[in-house]
């Protein structure tokens, strides 16, 4: 509650993998939805940058995902 309410009072949070999923899609939520959240994976050696909602191939050619959440993965 206070992630959503005041926002600016965290600058970083741990937490174990699925409060973590959790908290990612709440925070998603916040600024527009899955559909439009960039996500990224930093290790010490290698980092993966995808969308958050996955890159949902059962979609395409349909014309029905935003692909912003990947352009803004790149």
């Amino acid at each position: 509650m206070q992630l959503v309410r005041t926002p600016d009072q965290f600058d970083v949070m741990v937490l174990p993998n699925l409060y973590g999923d959790i908290l990612s899609d709440l925070c998603a939520g916040l600024v527009g939805g899955l559909g439009v959240a960039p996500g990224a994976n930093i290790g010490e050696n290698i980092a993966v940058f995808e969308p958050s909602h996955g890159s949902a191939p059962k979609y395409a050619g349909l014309n029905k995902v935003n692909p912003i959440a990947m352009m803004l993965s790149a």
